[in-house]
């Protein structure tokens, strides 16, 4: 409960509905729920991330659902991970989360994110297969433009060596990448997969380049 409470969510629910049913004592009940929500936030807490200005329709069960995003000037907040919060000018895309055994599935067949200095979409599925084991990331995107200097700003410091993070924040001093493509396909906390237990990928054409 204190790791829900130290969300501390806020937000406008515009519309509600929910059925809970439990078929006898004991057994776990089932549920439907559909919603609609505005101004969505939530603060970082512990290994959770925090976010604030989504807007999203969402319809699920106790074996899975989907949420549909639309979202305006949407910040995503980690400290854990990133230095500073990430923020768009606009997210939108379709999310959908399903049972698989003891494992959840999160999927979306398609994110985009519109930046002043990125314009980017793709497509990402994240297994959570729970009992302390780390999540698994199916990541494929493409960046339509990119500017060099927002690198440093969203490196994922938490997973990075201090000597890594001291040369890219000092590189990439100018230059613009279009037609960029992003492959990450591997457990979340092995990489930068040093062992080969992943597989990371990315390339872009560069122009009026300074590293």
């Amino acid at each position: 409960f204190d790791r829900w409470a130290g969300l501390d969510p806020t937000g406008t629910v515009r519309s509600l509905r929910a059925d809970v049913v439990r078929d006898r004592a004991g057994s776990e009940p089932r549920f439907a729920v559909a919603a609609e929500v505005t101004a969505l936030a939530a603060q970082p807490t512990g290994r959770w991330p925090g976010w604030s200005g989504l807007t999203a329709r969402v319809s699920g069960t106790e074996q899975g659902g989907r949420l549909v995003l639309s979202a305006v000037s949407p910040s995503f907040t980690w400290p854990r991970m990133f230095r500073e919060p990430l923020q768009v000018e606009r997210a939108d895309g379709e999310l959908d989360w399903r049972r698989d055994g003891k494992s959840w599935v999160i999927q979306s067949p398609r994110l985009s994110l519109a930046h002043p200095q990125v314009v980017a979409e793709g497509a990402v599925t994240l297994r959570l297969p729970g009992g302390g084991r780390s999540p698994h990331l199916d990541l494929e995107a493409s960046v339509g433009r990119l500017d060099a200097t927002l690198v440093r700003r969203v490196l994922p410091v938490g997973r990075m060596k201090p000597r890594s993070i001291a040369w890219l924040e000092q590189a990439f001093q100018r230059g613009t990448a279009t037609a960029g493509q992003l492959s990450y396909h591997g457990p979340v906390r092995k990489f930068p997969f040093r062992g080969g237990e992943g597989e990371f990928n990315a390339r872009a054409d560069v122009r009026d380049a300074s590293v």
